[in-house]
């Protein structure tokens, strides 16, 4: 009877990990697929398809990971074990939020300058120059740079369209990045769940008991 309920054990074990697996492979599935179909000019009906992937992978991730977590925990313990994982896992997500804010934002001044000086020739010259700083530093407070006073309504018309285009763009690929990197750790994880997991016992060892 005990070695059923310890086998019964060991199955749900394997399940959980799997479905654990299963689900960070979506979730990097699902960031992918946002890579592939969003863009500057794209409607929220693209981002429908990626976000349903995600939304089922993490259903798939979180609750195995919490039954991996307290799996083998001793029941006077599970208390102390729930919090120490909880706490853990609210600590990874912040650090994981400020790595990815801060790459996010790195190359979002990047991408913005690079966009700006691509369309800077749009402009009339003596705002080239502005216009391009204002862009780059725009990536720090996330939108668009304001437009300068003194203009005539054509150009500052003109100045908005430019401003909001080079925005898009540059978020959109900044963004992409971020996701792309979120997609190869998720990858990283999905590996190490399948090559680290609990190992099986020996043959012998089996056979003894």
């Amino acid at each position: 009877m005990a070695g059923s309920r310890d086998h019964v054990h060991r199955l749900l074990h394997v399940v959980a990990r799997r479905i654990h697996m299963a689900g960070v492979t979506l979730l990097a599935v699902g960031l992918l697929v946002l890579v592939a179909m969003v863009g500057p000019t794209g409607s929220a009906w693209s981002l429908l398809p990626g976000l349903t992937i995600i939304g089922i992978a993490s259903g798939a991730t979180f609750a195995p990971l919490q039954q991996a977590t307290m799996d083998g925990v001793d029941p006077r313990l599970a208390g102390a074990a729930s919090g120490v994982s909880s706490t853990t896992r609210q600590i990874g997500g912040v650090l994981g939020t400020a790595v990815l804010g801060a790459l996010l934002s790195a190359r979002l001044s990047s991408t913005l300058h690079s966009e700006a000086e691509k369309r800077a020739g749009r402009l009339p010259e003596r705002l080239r120059t502005r216009f391009i700083d204002d862009s780059a530093a725009a990536g720090q407070h996330f939108r668009p740079p304001t437009v300068p006073d003194g203009l005539t309504p054509a150009a500052t018309r003109l100045y908005e369209h430019v401003t909001s285009d080079t925005f898009a763009t540059g978020f959109v690929g900044a963004m992409r990045t971020t996701f792309v990197a979120c997609a190869v750790v998720l990858m990283a994880a999905a590996l190490f769940c399948f090559l680290f997991g609990p190992g099986r016992k020996p043959t012998g060892e089996t056979a003894q008991e």
